[in-house]
């Protein structure tokens, strides 16, 4: 499974990029501090987006939007008021 990392806080990227590395059946295609960063071919190489709500310039969510097909996408972050 090919990921992507979109999260702007070093911490959170290197505790992500670690259980990317303990999953033998994942492999990391890059990190990114902002979705301006990432170019739409790289998002649709990858099975699954993990994505920081609070970004810089265009936060998580707003960043979703813009996507036209969306891959699988698990929401990252430390605020309580987004939890499910």
């Amino acid at each position: 499974m090919k990921c992507i990392i979109l999260e702007d806080e070093k911490a959170a990227q290197e505790l992500l990029q670690g259980y990317l590395e303990k999953t033998p059946f994942t492999t990391h295609l890059g990190t990114y501090e902002s979705g301006l960063d990432i170019r739409p071919k790289e998002i649709q190489a990858a099975d699954v987006l993990f994505l920081d709500v609070q970004l810089p310039e265009l936060n998580g969510l707003q960043f979703l939007k813009t996507l036209v097909k969306p891959t699988k996408i698990i929401v990252t972050t430390a605020f309580t008021d987004y939890a499910i």
